[in-house]
């Protein structure tokens, strides 16, 4: 019987046969190699090539991978960073016929929207979210408009044809008022329309479980909820502005 297993055992041929221990160590040392890169590109493709699908808002949906859905919510925060700016913008040509009652110099009327462009420039809306710094901020336009006509209708003296009248202060005070609270109000609408923007990409990055990104959108959406909160009730005594 032993000798018929040691004959058929000595008759066995195929390409395995006669492979020395360090072929086989070889061998399963490139396949375990074969075996890392192929579940390497498996987890690559379950977790960093995860897509989510965005309805583009015209009927039509798009399917997006992470760094598509962070470009695309980045150019729609632009997007409405762009509007805000545009309608600040417009807040002193929508003011010309306010500008009017200044004075009967149409100089003096150029300078103040001059003045009233540069305050534009200068932004720094977005700090005012207390009744007390609007209110400074109003005194502050108010006197800085003052101060800089009266000193420009001195100036006018030897040049200008009719007298300048007197500037009235009210009027004065009326139109930095307005200039104030509407550009207030083009900053209440970017900070709700960021928050409609984040809680729209919030369950998205929540779908593909991204942590960081869930954390940054919660944290906008509080920021600029806490915003509005605090501007809503204060505005309410600016009505008649």
């Amino acid at each position: 019987m032993p000798t018929a297993l040691t004959t058929t055992a000595s008759n066995a041929s195929g390409p395995l046969v006669g492979i020395p221990i360090f072929g086989w160590i070889v061998i399963a040392f490139v396949a375990l190699l074969i075996f890392i890169l192929l579940m390497s590109k498996g987890a690559k493709l379950m977790f960093g090539n995860k897509t989510v699908e965005l309805d583009s808002g015209n009927g039509e949906k798009y399917n997006l991978d992470l760094l598509g859905l962070t470009y695309v919510m980045s150019d729609e925060c632009h997007q409405i960073e762009q509007r805000k700016k545009e309608a600040i913008d417009d807040i002193v040509p929508d003011l010309s016929y306010k500008l009017t009652v200044i004075s009967n110099l149409t100089c003096i009327n150029l300078r103040a929207e001059s003045i009233l462009n540069s305050r534009r420039r200068r932004n720094g809306f977005e700090t005012l979210l207390t009744k007390e710094a609007i209110d400074n901020y109003i005194n502050s336009v108010s006197d800085e408009l003052l101060i800089k006509l009266n000193s420009e209708i001195k100036n006018t003296v030897v040049c200008a044809i009719n007298k300048a009248d007197d500037i009235k202060k009210e009027d004065i005070f009326n139109i930095a008022s307005i200039f104030t609270i509407k550009a207030i109000q083009a900053c209440e609408k970017e900070y709700q329309q960021k928050i409609d923007l984040y809680n729209k990409f919030l369950p998205l990055y929540k779908s593909i479980n991204d942590k960081n990104r869930i954390a940054f959108c919660e944290a906008k959406i509080k920021k600029h909820t806490d915003r509005i909160t605090k501007l809503s009730s204060i505005l309410e005594s600016y009505k008649e502005v």
